[in-house]
């Protein structure tokens, strides 16, 4: 990670904590789940977190 900045950094370990959030609730209400499923959720993340 010697080219990424600190915010970076932070902002992508946020987005794999609120993954992990989404992930859990997923599992504990027995939804379904699938790659695109997960993919999807990850850009509307990036997309609220103005990440790109």
């Amino acid at each position: 990670m010697a080219g990424k900045s600190k915010e970076s950094v932070k902002a992508m370990a946020l987005l794999r904590e609120e993954l992990l959030k989404w992930l859990c609730i997923k599992h504990a209400t027995n939804s379904t789940l699938s790659r695109a499923t997960l993919k999807d959720t990850a850009f509307d993340f990036i997309r609220t977190m103005n990440l790109r």
